[in-house]
């Protein structure tokens, strides 16, 4: 069971624990108490007593099964069979029986299941339950989902048994994957799929800088691969004098040795160590991307740099691209028309190697004087070096330099990295918990969880103000798209759009739950853009306010992650009149010890929203077996992870 399994678990039940309203139809189980006139008896159902009407003659003590036939100012119950015998097997088989349904094995566990749960039920919701669990694959999960769903009261369809069923095994950047992987595979997209295709990239992948777009574009667009090469030498992050084919070669090995996982940036993080600064040769094993980045580092300026300096030294690397890329794009039309009529005098001589000292001096004038003036200063930079000498090879780059400046894809393409970058607004650069939140918000509105809270507001709005509906269109979302996918007949049958379908229902369904005044929300966020192995599981819980809101003065929040060095923790936040304690589940680190630094910047954080940070306590995330201590490495956590619900 996932982590979002188990916590849906135990956020059902507060909602189930008794019973304080009846509803007309519920089957109950209880016990007299006592015996009053006029037919009045007072039961014991769960942990309340009630004084109801009843029909039958019974005894004092003794247990029944009853029906809800009224929730007046008196309930009104019916007995249903025989008094209750200690043998509780016997009793679900007879109440079966009394209500048409086959006292089998499976009806009678899902049945003892409700019991035990003191999940109430109508006859209605117990025929239609034991129906769909007849058909469900998994006997175990299908039980739980339709306990779930008489639990919250929520219709007993086959379409709300498969979104609460899909959410049971997987999370959801598993599925926005497989997706996109078949959408990639596809020969051609139709315009809702291509739409689809941008939107689910846009949730799952990290935002690439300015080389890596570049980067990606070779690995998807290879026909573009020397434009872009040309332009990254014009932007002084390739040499000058590498030549097309070395790419060419490198990619081609990266493809061998990388079939299964492709990284743009495991993949030029390499060539830049090993092509343009020639480390050693591509046939060795790829570093790391970190790894690589520090040896460009001190092949670039001579010093060391630490994993801190990264990120900054990898930004540098994109501004560079961009101011350049923003010269060219603004003298583009210049350029564009002067390279052209340089290649048009030269370019035959040149080819064939019968051009003349007067020719090749005037030539060479020509780019210093009319092109060179127009160029970003980096490429003024790497250009001139080509005319110290009169070298073939050097006029061979002069002359692709030409032809790349003569091509309008070129400019398209540096184009195009500008409008992403600002598109983007370099979130890739921002504190991690500003990325955190910009995350947060893309998300939910992209994968569709607020299309119906958006749809009913603009009705409210339009019925309040009396206007007549008009066109409304509402924002386009991965749910609203496969929608449109599932009618049309020719992908309507894809297995992917249905189950990712179900599975945003399912979030949906189980994203906020209420019980009598409190609110219960939970979240669910792929964690592939943050840097993270898996996705993030958030729940919260607390008092409603008058605006049916969680109240943040009295409240918890729940965080389940999966780190890179702490692996599994949740972090569990309880919050008393603003007053914060921490308690941090890990079977790694104790987390506690050693951080001086960093509970004092928590609390100082925790000040400015006018938070106090009491106390951060470590526990272990799984019980240890016997003479077992808790600092042992365990072989296989994943064995164990149904464990963990005990210490939440």
């Amino acid at each position: 069971m996932t982590v979002l399994g188990i916590v849906r678990d135990r956020l059902i039940q507060p909602a189930n624990n008794g019973v304080t309203t009846l509803r007309d139809g519920q089957i109950v189980q209880g016990k007299i108490l006592k015996i009053f006139p006029n037919n009045r008896a007072e039961i014991q159902i769960g942990a309340h007593k009630l004084v109801a009407e009843i029909t039958t003659p019974l005894s004092v003590g003794r247990g029944y099964f009853f029906q809800v036939q009224a929730a007046d100012k008196l309930v009104q119950l019916k007995v249903i069979g025989e008094p209750l015998k200690q043998e509780n097997s016997q009793n679900i088989v007879h109440l079966l029986t009394q209500l048409g349904i086959k006292g089998t094995k499976l009806n009678s566990q899902f049945m003892h299941a409700l019991m035990n749960d003191k999940v109430s039920f109508t006859e209605e919701q117990l025929q239609q339950a034991v129906q769909m669990l007849e058909k469900a694959p998994s006997k175990t999960d299908a039980m739980q989902v339709l306990k779930e769903m008489i639990a919250n009261r929520l219709p007993m369809t086959n379409t709300i048994f498969q979104a609460l069923s899909s959410n049971q095994h997987t999370t959801i950047s598993p599925l926005l994957h497989q997706l996109i992987t078949e959408l990639r595979q596809l020969p051609h997209l139709q315009d809702s799929q291509q739409k689809l295709l941008t939107l689910l990239e846009s949730i799952v992948e990290r935002p690439l800088s300015s080389e890596l777009q570049l980067v990606k574009q070779m690995f998807d667009a290879p026909q573009q691969r020397e434009t872009i090469f040309t332009l990254l030498k014009m932007a002084g992050i390739v040499d000058i004098n590498q030549q097309v084919s070395r790419l060419n070669n490198a990619v081609g090995q990266f493809l061998q040795a990388n079939r299964n996982h492709i990284s743009v940036e495991q993949f030029w993080n390499s060539f830049i160590g090993r092509e343009i600064y020639k480390e050693s040769s591509m046939s060795q094993t790829v570093e790391q991307p970190i790894n690589s980045l520090k040896t460009n580092f001190q092949h670039t300026t001579g010093q060391n740099i630490g994993e801190k300096e990264v990120g900054q030294f990898s930004s540098e690397r994109s501004n560079q691209i961009l101011q350049t890329f923003s010269t060219i794009v603004v003298n583009a039309r210049e350029i564009q028309a002067i390279a052209a009529k340089i290649i048009g005098l030269f370019h035959h001589p040149l080819k064939t190697n019968t051009i003349s000292s007067e020719q090749l001096a005037t030539w060479r004038n020509m780019i210093m004087d009319e092109l060179i003036p127009l160029l970003p200063t980096i490429t003024k930079e790497k250009i001139r070096p080509l005319f110290q000498q009169n070298k073939m090879e050097n006029n061979t780059q002069l002359i692709q330099l030409l032809q790349m400046m003569a091509n309008k894809e070129t400019y398209k393409i540096a184009q195009d990295v500008l409008l992403t970058e600002t598109k983007e607004h370099n979130s890739l650069y921002e504190p991690l918990q500003r990325q955190f939140i910009i995350h947060i918000n893309n998300y939910v509105q992209s994968i569709g969880l607020l299309d119906e809270s958006q749809l009913k507001m603009h009705f409210s709005s339009i019925l309040e103000q009396g206007e007549t509906i008009v066109n409304h269109k509402q924002p386009e979302t991965v749910k609203s798209l496969l929608l449109q996918m599932i009618q049309q007949e020719n992908v309507g049958s894809n297995e992917r759009v249905h189950q990712l379908l179900h599975f945003i229902n399912g979030m949906q369904l189980q994203s906020v739950q209420e019980s009598n005044n409190f609110l219960h929300a939970a979240l669910q966020i792929p964690g592939e853009k943050l840097g993270l192995h898996k996705d993030i599981f958030m729940q919260f819980e607390g008092k409603k306010t008058e605006k049916d809101q969680i109240d943040p003065d009295y409240c918890r929040i729940l965080f389940v992650l999966h780190l890179h060095h702490l692996q599994e923790t949740i972090i569990d936040m309880h919050i008393q009149k603003r007053i914060i304690s921490v308690t941090i589940f890990n079977d790694i680190h104790d987390l506690t010890y050693n951080n001086t630094d960093l509970k004092e910047t928590l609390a100082h954080n925790l000040n400015k929203l006018h938070y106090h940070l009491s106390t951060i306590t470590w526990k272990p995330l799984h019980v240890p077996e016997q003479n077992e201590t808790i600092k042992q490495p365990k072989k296989d956590l994943n064995n164990q992870k149904e464990r963990f619900d005990f210490f939440i």
